[in-house]
């Protein structure tokens, strides 16, 4: 039997059904593009505590990505007088670093298996019920490989970025969907999923949250990087865009071409980053 949630991406605007079965429904919203999860399934719980236990820590060069994005924060402020969260800190390893840069840092992690290795690094992990509980406030949020598992994607963004003081940076690290076909049966068994967010659903969902993006990446891997500042004043609403991407939804065969391609630019483009960087130092 499954759950159903009354849950509607952006409220009071329609939804197009991509994907379903007798345990799942995929949606895209008519608004903003986010592809979301309708139904639940308690494999899906299941499938998560397994990745979960089969965590492996960050490695070195995400490591030394996160000090990079340190880095350009510092060009906007001074690090050593902000407060600093990881919302979804898994085991602690980019709280560890922050430790150093930052007046306090605390995190974020509902999963008992990497909470308890957060912890045992004597750092400061938070309630799980952080999204509901009235503060505390950051001057600083980061967030990395999360919203793609949560539940309600624009609610719990909300709430997120409710807890950035004026003026916060908001930094997110993570994967976006534009090209993902129609067929989303391989979901139901491999993956905890549920929300896939595309550029549109990004970048809109961060203007009605008053995020004014200072720095945007989108890589051929199909991930992407966002800074951006809190600013209480911020009233443009970003347009979505025509995504001529969703014509391959139908058509896996297309899909698979498309990902084969980026992530053979995307090794050329770290080539050439890495033999760059060479020569500079």
């Amino acid at each position: 039997m499954v759950n159903k949630k009354n849950y509607i991406c952006c409220k009071n605007h329609g939804y197009k059904k991509i994907y379903s079965s007798h345990d799942y429904e995929w949606r895209i919203c008519e608004k903003c593009d986010l592809i979301y999860l309708l139904s639940h399934s308690k494999r899906l719980d299941k499938v998560k505590e397994v990745q979960f236990n089969e965590f492996e820590e960050p490695q070195e060069n995400a490591k030394l990505e996160f000090i990079s994005l340190l880095k350009i924060l510092k060009r906007y402020s001074n690090c050593s007088n902000l407060t600093f969260l990881d919302f979804g800190c898994a085991d602690g390893s980019y709280l560890k670093i922050a430790e150093k840069h930052f007046k306090k840092v605390q995190g974020v992690e509902p999963n008992i298996f990497l909470k308890k290795k957060a912890l045992n690094k004597k750092l400061d992990i938070l309630d799980d019920k952080f999204l509901v509980n009235k503060g505390p406030y950051y001057d600083v949020i980061f967030t990395r490989n999360v919203f793609e598992y949560v539940d309600c994607f624009s609610d719990s963004l909300n709430k997120l970025i409710s807890k950035l003081n004026d003026n916060g940076y908001f930094i997110w690290r993570d994967k976006f969907y534009d090209y993902f076909p129609k067929d989303y049966s391989n979901i139901d068994s491999s993956d905890g999923f549920n929300s896939f967010p595309t550029k549109n659903a990004i970048k809109y969902h961060l203007s009605i949250n008053q995020i004014e993006i200072l720095k945007s990446r989108f890589y051929f891997d199909k991930s992407f990087l966002i800074i951006g500042q809190k600013k209480i004043n911020q009233k443009k609403v970003y347009k979505k865009r025509t995504n001529i991407n969703t014509i391959f939804y139908n058509n896996y065969f297309a899909c698979k071409i498309i990902f084969y391609l980026t992530g053979k630019i995307q090794n050329i483009y770290l080539f050439l980053r890495k033999f760059k960087s060479y020569f500079i130092n």
